[in-house]
């Protein structure tokens, strides 16, 4: 309903009330409100009891988690089943933005499910097999240093770091085979080829 329908309609409700009540207007006001009779007489459908301890017990839900992934985690289960202007009956301050995002979520992930999370994997490695590998594959064995140009690399912290262009002279596979050997001959414990692998791959 329109902000000018209902102040009009409060304009005229509240002298009525103050008539009918002039010393206990606010309690009147109160009765009408918790009445089964009012909604009977205007038609209007009341919730069933059972919906509203569903929407309580979600919105309780929603209240008590402490991040908004779950949150709208939470929201996600309902959202397309409930009007926006029921919802904020139950949830005070939603706004229309995350009911929306709610809904979204229901559409690309499905009613209440998780949003995946993209983990990056990290891995310790002994750094003096790190250093060995990487002389390796640098060196003229692996490697031809172009005529011309330079590559830079941008690192997360800002800096730039200037490197000479180079060309491999081998394929991945045929790299690591010929570390492997190259370890054998040396005494010296290399990587294992996974690991070698997520530095071509």
């Amino acid at each position: 309903m329109p902000s000018v329908y209902v102040h009009k309609v409060t304009t005229a409700i509240v002298p009525v009330l103050e008539v009918i009540a002039p010393e206990d207007a606010g309690h009147l006001w109160e009765a009408l409100q918790s009445s089964r009779r009012v909604p009977k007489a205007l038609i209007i459908p009341e919730q069933q009891p059972a919906v509203r301890k569903y929407l309580e017990a979600l919105a309780e839900t929603y209240q008590h988690a402490t991040s908004w992934d779950t949150r709208r985690q939470v929201l996600a289960i309902f959202a397309d089943l409930v009007p926006f202007r029921e919802i904020q009956k139950f949830i005070p301050g939603l706004t229309e933005y995350r009911f929306k995002t709610a809904r979204l979520h229901i559409l690309k992930y499905g009613r209440g499910a998780a949003v995946p999370l993209n983990r990056s994997p990290r891995m310790r490695i002994n750094e003096s097999q790190l250093d060995h590998f990487l002389t390796f594959i640098t060196s003229s064995r692996v490697i031809q240093d172009l005529p011309f140009r330079q590559r830079y690399l941008h690192l997360t912290n800002g800096q730039f770091l200037e490197t000479p262009n180079v060309i491999r002279s081998l394929i991945p596979q045929r790299i690591i085979e010929q570390y492997t050997q190259y370890c054998k001959e040396n005494d010296m414990k290399p990587l294992s080829p996974s690991t070698i692998s997520l530095f071509f791959f």
